[in-house]
């Protein structure tokens, strides 16, 4: 259950971080747009791939713990930390694409991103 918690909170903060980050560098038609994208396309992808992060995750953290007396834990924090490195990953790909002509943001990277 915490797993499934969790893929739904990552996703929205994923594509809040996403869309804060195009509305700061300017990027795509208006906010409107971009909100629309994201809702009904961007977030199902999200969703999905973190989902999957997680499945994944925790059916190998299973196999392996079997016989592990500290088994609730292993299979808690594992999900948890797959899922932030994912996170970081997708953030770094969405925020910092390259394709996009960058007028407002040098390197396509918003000013409160950290370097």
């Amino acid at each position: 259950m915490a797993a499934a918690i969790l893929v739904v909170a990552l996703s929205l903060v994923e594509m809040a971080i996403t869309l804060q980050s195009w509305a700061v560098c300017d990027v795509g038609i208006n906010a409107a747009a971009n909100s629309l994208f994201m809702t009904f396309v961007g977030l199902p992808l999200l969703f999905a791939g973190n989902a999957l992060v997680a499945g994944v995750t925790l059916w190998a953290t299973g196999r392996a713990t079997r016989s592990s007396s500290r088994r609730r834990l292993w299979m808690s924090v594992t999900p948890a930390v797959a899922l932030i490195f994912l996170a970081f990953a997708y953030w770094a790909v969405v925020i910092t694409d390259a394709s996009y002509p960058d007028p407002i943001c040098p390197g396509n990277v918003p000013p409160w991103v950290p370097s």
